[in-house]
């Protein structure tokens, strides 16, 4: 491919992009209100992964979950090193829906280094409630083109 072909390619790739995360954020914006829930949990497990490379179950494609307190040494076991250690958060939180009042609750998973001291029962996380459906919330996830107060 030529160079003006890959600089087209990637333009356009780029755009798409941006286009459908700022589609997500229009919509995000329209059809849901920012608003603060209160954690109910945390938990907290670790997985082995470096690049495109990680621990997983025995027969399947999927990544092995395992006790953190484990984990530096399976993953030693294996030559990975303890940097290659990563923490899944599952948080569940409750909040008051503003269509109806009524308390519900919703959950999300954060994945990477340290994420679980981001996180206490008890504490506040941001969200999104939904504007006419009482049962359904999110959260921002990494979109850029929302405010990083209503971030998680």
């Amino acid at each position: 491919m030529s160079r003006v072909g890959k600089i087209a390619f990637f333009g356009v790739a780029g755009a798409a992009v941006l286009g459908m995360t700022g589609s997500q954020s229009a919509r995000l914006k329209r059809d849901y209100t920012p608003l603060q829930a209160r954690i109910m949990t945390v938990e907290t497990d670790c997985f082995v992964e470096s690049g495109n490379a990680g621990l997983v179950k025995k027969g399947t494609k999927r990544l092995a979950y395992m006790d953190c307190d484990a984990a530096p040494t399976i993953a030693a076991g294996f030559d990975y090193s303890r940097s290659s250690v990563k923490e899944r958060v599952t948080v569940t939180y409750a909040y008051v829906s503003p269509v109806d009042r009524q308390r519900y609750k919703g959950s999300f998973v954060s994945r990477g280094h340290g994420k679980s001291g981001d996180f206490r029962v008890g504490g506040t996380v941001p969200i999104f409630a939904h504007k006419k459906i009482a049962a359904r919330s999110r959260t921002a996830g990494s979109n850029p083109f929302v405010n990083n107060a209503n971030e998680i």
